[in-house]
């Protein structure tokens, strides 16, 4: 393999790279970006479904603690009986009677309205449990809690009817309640006994978590009913009925709670039991998560088949261009090859050409002999097509840095005639007719070769491509140092979004193959290399009516005046200049 062909391969292999990493960003970038937004989605919605459902559990033990609420005012209304059934004297031992028949009440303590303790008498003889009942409320009466919560309504005459309401104290490491009301200025209040309170309160409270029951007579917002035992394995949940000092008081629920497991939801319960708390302990399994599931499956799924499109698409985009890429090379390979296989042929017809020219004397050619003249345009047309294939084999071998230009006196008219000249004959026989307005009559420095070329090319296309118009024009200009060429048909013409497009190898308006057109595709891009080379510029511009108006305009210094003395060769040399 040459170093020439080891170069395209390498520059081949690395365009595809630049194309393999391109699509992989397009499919990869898209996804990522989609995947996190996604996974943030259902993260966002696992939260929402967890608030939701702690916001169900915090409901439930609402639910709870109004049925609690619901105990409490019957031992309230009890109490309330009792205390009315003691009598209005503070005789103790009337008292001590009537204590007998309370049933709410362990003990009963009664101040007057200065907070002095009336019964258990301070002064007279005590038992052993009213010693220790004054001993565990000493804090409130002695202190005159009591009364100044108690009769402060009712000494300032702003009370309306007896006050009422629910103390709570610690004594010996455990919680103790007061029941209190005023009765004519004095405060009555009735201990309730701990262990009724809780053992009402087991008794009322369920075996298993409450089902949410929204009917008439359910165990929602009603009260608190027992619910029935259920032998579940799968039971996931446990709440736990707490006391001021966090001790358990009571719990239900098959679900065994860890020792640092934090509960999912907590509620603290209304007074006079706003120190005790509902605690609901639940799985993660307990959480539906159905919502957060299924749009998780929804997501990951849609972004497998987008995956799966864009993955498609630049397969079939990477299949398309490499597909181009070969059908380029394809066309590059057949075209060095042609142009390979005319050489010799050609090399032959300019040798006999050459041959037939050395017979024919200078006489003949001046007398105009058809023959010579015949002769002197297949030397001519031999020579531009030896260019023309040098500059085809050039491009196919990827070395357009190698085009060059040489710069001798020219008349641009007198090359625009000659080409056109040429190509009389195929312009007739298409039926094309010629206009022609040349005011380039001014000898100046630009290569002839090269403008035949160029000029060739444009009438070639005029000839393939415009054929039905049966119309060129061909203007010549010169401004200054620039010479103009204007070539017009009023053939079907380049749309606006496609004139820069036709410069481009291989490139053409329409590949229907009912076109028709044969030719290499790289003839204007050669053609503007080399106007390119002449600090010039080739371009499809507007034109005055329908067809393609192509304008060269290129750069040509004016012919030197050679000073008087200097050698007659002084004034027409010869000036290279190759492409930076």
């Amino acid at each position: 393999m040459s170093a020439r062909a080891k170069t395209r391969k390498r520059r081949g292999e690395g365009a595809n790279l630049r194309l393999g990493l391109l699509l992989a960003a397009m499919v990869v970038v898209p996804l990522t970006a989609l995947g996190l937004v996604g996974a943030r989605l259902v993260t966002d919605q696992r939260a929402l479904a967890q608030h939701e459902i702690e916001r169900g559990f915090l409901e439930r033990m609402k639910s709870l603690d109004q049925a609690v609420q619901t105990i409490m005012r019957g031992f309230e209304r009890e109490l309330a009986r009792a205390s009315a059934e003691l009598p209005k004297s503070n005789d103790p031992s009337a008292i001590r009677d009537a204590m007998g028949r309370l049933p709410r009440s362990s003990m009963v303590l009664v101040l007057d309205e200065t907070g002095k303790v009336v019964h258990p008498p301070l002064t007279g003889e005590m038992s052993q449990r009213e010693v220790a009942f004054l001993e565990r409320t000493r804090p409130i009466w002695e202190g005159g809690l009591l009364t100044t919560v108690a009769l402060k309504g009712a000494l300032e005459g702003t009370s309306i009817g007896p006050e009422r309401g629910w103390m709570s104290f610690f004594h010996g490491g455990g919680q103790h309640f007061l029941w209190w009301r005023t009765d004519a200025r004095r405060v009555i209040a009735l201990e309730v006994s701990g262990i009724d309170l809780m053992t009402e309160l087991v008794t009322q409270l369920p075996d298993t978590p409450l089902e949410a029951d929204a009917s008439p007579g359910g165990t929602g917002a009603t009260g608190l009913a027992r619910t029935a035992a259920r032998d579940d394995p799968d039971q996931t949940e446990r709440t736990v009925l707490a006391d001021a000092t966090g001790r358990t008081v009571y719990q239900w629920g098959n679900r065994e709670v860890g020792a640092n497991e934090r509960p999912r939801a907590v509620l603290g319960l209304s007074a006079p039991l706003e120190s005790w708390s509902l605690r609901h302990y639940a799985s993660e399994s307990a959480l539906p998560g159905a919502i957060a599931d299924s749009l998780s499956t929804a997501l990951f799924g849609g972004l497998g088949g987008l995956a799966l499109a864009l993955s498609a698409g630049a397969f079939l985009i990477w299949r398309a261009r490499t597909r181009e890429s070969r059908l380029a090379a394809q066309r590059v390979s057949f075209v060095n090859q042609v142009s390979h296989e005319l050489k010799t042929p050609l090399t032959n017809i300019r040798l006999y050409a050459e041959l037939l020219e050395g017979a024919h004397e200078a006489a003949d050619i001046e007398a105009g002999d058809p023959a010579a003249r015949h002769l002197a345009v297949i030397m001519r047309e031999s020579d531009r097509l030896s260019r023309l294939i040098k500059d085809v084999l050039t491009f196919a071998r990827g070395e357009e840095q190698k085009l060059a230009v040489s710069l001798r006196p020219t008349v641009p008219d007198e090359v625009v005639q000659a080409t056109l000249a040429t190509h009389a004959p195929s312009l007739a026989q298409a039926s094309i007719a010629v206009e022609t307005t040349l005011a380039a009559k001014t000898p100046v420095m630009c290569d002839p070769d090269a403008l035949a070329q160029i000029v060739s090319n444009l009438i070639s296309n005029v000839e393939k491509y415009a054929r039905q118009g049966q119309w060129l024009g061909l203007a010549t200009s010169q401004h200054g140092d620039r010479t103009v060429i204007r070539v017009s048909d009023r053939g079907p013409g380049i749309p606006r979004a496609q004139r820069d497009k036709v410069f481009e190898p291989f490139w053409r308006a329409s590949d229907k193959l009912s076109d028709g057109v044969t030719g290499t595709g790289i003839g204007l891009d050669i053609a503007r290399r080399l106007a390119r080379l002449h600090d010039g510029e080739l371009r499809v511009v507007d034109g005055d009516g329908p067809g393609a108006v192509f304008e060269l305009t290129i750069t040509t210094a004016p012919i030197e005046i050679a000073p008087a003395g200097a050698r007659s060769g002084d004034a027409a040399h010869t000036h290279d200049k190759d492409r930076a």
